[in-house]
C-alpha cells in the first residue's frame, strides 16, 4: 500500500519516529489510524444518544428540572 503525505504530515511522521516513542512509521501510522477509529466510534456513539434523547423529547419522556441541584439529583438518580 502506498500513500501520500503532505510535508506537514511527513515531517510529524519523521519527528515521532526520531523522539523515540515509535520505532517505525508503520507504527506512528497503525497509532494514528487506532486513535481516529476510536473518535468516529465515540463519534456515532454520540450521534445514537442524542437521537434517542431526541425521540424522548419529541414523545413528551421530559422531566422539568429547575435548577442546578434538581439536575445532579437525578443524575445521581440515573447512575
Amino acid at each position: 500500500m502506498n500513500i501520500s503525505l503532505t510535508p506537514h504530515y511527513k515531517k510529524l511522521v519523521k519527528s515521532c519516529v526520531e523522539s523515540g516513542r515509535y520505532n517505525n512509521v508503520s507504527e506512528v501510522l497503525r497509532e494514528a489510524l487506532r486513535t481516529w477509529e476510536k473518535q468516529h466510534q465515540q463519534d456515532d456513539g454520540l450521534k445514537n444518544e442524542a437521537m434517542k434523547g431526541y425521540e424522548d423529547v419529541t414523545a413528551g419522556k421530559v422531566t422539568r428540572v429547575t435548577s442546578a441541584e434538581d439536575f445532579l439529583a437525578l443524575a445521581r438518580k440515573e447512575s
